[in-house]
């Protein structure tokens, strides 16, 4: 009866209890000590109104500026991981290949919608870049404004659709665009953003562009400012009369009706 009652003396009990715990304790700082952190990986869009993110994406701080160009960059060690992460998020919409984009280096990227914004993750041979899809455009050396264009910028490539008395026309092939090949395939793309944006016709599609002001509000532009086309091998993107004009007139000095 002695040693049976001995199993369960009480200093027994508390070191055994206390062992477990210390166990444990050890178990959760050495996991903690040796796991892999994930860093969160976001973009407020340049409107400031929409914030899109994938939460414990990256396998590296993510590095990069929240203003313009807005480009994110990361790194991710395990593809697998970041695919999944990738469609399961509920912004995702297609997966579009670059086999043979000539002279880049995109393998492959990932498009998102969310609350009226684009949002582009593209991998590029050794890092991943998140983006917002905006474009920025000038005419007739006016400050920049910026519009919803389906394709995607590489950092080394040029930022601004420039128009003036030398430039009327700006094209993009297909390949260029995030994974569009019909006229049909554009008008589904601008049919998810807001009425007032762009004006979906039979062959063609009108833009809007907006800039924000010192309170970092969106204003868009009362006319339409762009025209897309589709032709066989892509878009081609062109200043409206109106928007040529006034634009013209501001950077000739002109006030708006003098007719010049």
């Amino acid at each position: 009866m002695k040693k049976s009652a001995g199993l369960f003396n009480p200093k027994r009990v508390f070191f055994m209890v206390l062992a477990v715990l210390i166990t444990v304790i050890a178990s959760i700082i050495f996991f903690r000590l040796f796991k892999k952190n994930k860093f969160d990986v976001s973009l407020a869009s340049y409107d400031e109104l929409v914030t899109f993110g994938i939460e414990e994406l990256s396998d590296t701080r993510p590095w990069g500026e929240q203003t313009p160009p807005r480009c994110i960059g990361f790194d991710i060690r395990n593809k697998v991981h970041y695919t999944e992460k990738i469609w399961d998020s509920p912004f995702y919409l297609i997966t579009v290949k670059y086999p043979d984009k000539p002279g880049k280096h995109t393998i492959e990227g990932y498009l998102f919608f969310k609350e009226g914004h684009y949002f582009y993750i593209t991998y590029e041979e050794d890092h991943f870049y998140l983006k917002e899809l905006i474009t920025t455009v000038s005419c007739y050396g006016s400050e920049g404004e910026l519009c919803y264009l389906p394709v995607t910028f590489h950092e080394s490539d040029g930022k601004e659709l420039k128009y003036d008395d030398g430039q009327e026309i700006h094209s993009f092939w297909w390949e260029e665009t995030v994974g569009l090949s019909t006229l049909d395939d554009l008008k589904g793309y601008y049919s998810r953003l807001e009425p007032g944006v762009c004006e979906i016709l039979d062959d063609r599609i009108l833009l809007k562009t907006f800039w924000t002001n010192a309170d970092g509000v969106a204003e868009w532009s009362d006319k339409y400012a762009l025209v897309i086309t589709v032709v066989e091998s892509g878009i081609n993107i062109k200043v409206t009369d109106e928007y040529k004009t006034e634009k013209r007139n501001l950077s000739e000095g002109c006030l708006p009706g003098d007719g010049k």
